[in-house]
């Protein structure tokens, strides 16, 4: 028998791993937009990996950037998309850091209800920001409003 006290840490973590979820917009607001889980796995399928998939890259919004942002993919009515979370901010990180991220918020944020995608930071200072969301959602519009996703 499993003593229920080392079950805790595990129970836990589960409920802490989907904080970075979408929820959903009180029902007198635009609502954002569900999405398919094959829909996303395709989009992030179509990240670029190429050769050089774990070499580091400057991200950022200046044209000296090795790479340079906002960039998305989209596939059917999924889109994941990648920027800096500050216009003045050049982060580095690796495409496949990008694309495992990109489908861990694929797993768990639109396998499961209420299926609206979700965001996740990473880079060596966290400053790249990587969403999974629905066409016709407006994430700037989620973001100023306040709403705490």
């Amino acid at each position: 028998m499993v003593n229920p006290a080392l079950l805790l840490p595990v129970l836990n973590t589960t409920l802490l791993a989907r904080d970075f979820c979408w929820k959903q917009r009180p029902a007198n607001e635009t609502q954002l937009s569900p999405v398919i889980y094959k829909e996303c796995r395709e989009a992030v399928a179509s990240i670029p990996l190429g050769e050089k998939a774990l070499a580091p890259v400057s991200f950022g919004r200046s044209t000296d950037s090795g790479f340079q942002v906002p960039a998305d993919w989209q596939y059917g009515r999924c889109i994941v998309q990648i920027d800096v979370v500050a216009p003045n901010v050049k982060e580095t990180a690796t495409f496949a850091a990008i694309l495992k991220r990109a489908f861990d918020i694929t797993k768990e944020c639109v396998i499961y209800p209420p299926h609206l995608g979700g965001r996740e930071v990473l880079g060596v200072n966290d400053g790249l920001k990587v969403w999974v969301f629905g066409v016709g959602t407006s994430m700037g519009y989620t973001i100023e409003s306040g709403m705490i996703c």
